[in-house]
């Protein structure tokens, strides 16, 4: 996974039955607030969701990973965001904002919804796919 700052990561968090405590540390501090330098763990579902992104990645061939836009946010700040919830799951970590190059919003958000993890909102003018472990849901922003 990338951030659009152009900062990466490649780890493997969970295997043989069990999450990496480490992993999930430097996971959940790429995915912290940027702007606050503020994280949380975030949430081992959305974890799951992602990587069953890139598997959908790796089985059509692309050689493109997850571009992080958003993920952990911090509750001041989401308040001054236009727009975002003000219990937004970004603020407990169970959300993130992100886009492929090389796919389309449209297409990752059907992928998303697919995937059925929760909830899928897709920004087409910010090109971009918010996903959260929430109750499953979809909108178009």
């Amino acid at each position: 996974m990338s951030h659009l700052s152009g900062e990466s990561m490649d780890t493997i968090y969970w295997s043989d039955g069990r999450i990496h405590n480490e992993a999930w540390r430097q996971i959940s501090h790429f995915m912290r607030d940027r702007v606050v330098s503020r994280g949380v763990y975030m949430n081992p579902t959305l974890l799951d969701v992602l990587y069953g992104i890139c598997g959908w990645l790796e089985y059509f061939n692309v050689e493109a990973s997850p571009i992080l836009h958003s993920g952990y946010r911090d509750p001041v700040r989401n308040m001054r965001i236009e727009g975002a919830a003000l219990n937004s799951k970004h603020i407990t970590g169970e959300a993130v904002d992100l886009s492929i190059r090389g796919v389309s919003s449209l297409q990752l958000a059907k992928f998303g919804q697919w995937l059925g993890g929760g909830g899928v909102g897709w920004y087409p003018q910010k090109n971009f796919v918010h996903l959260d472990v929430g109750r499953v849901r979809s909108w178009r922003a």
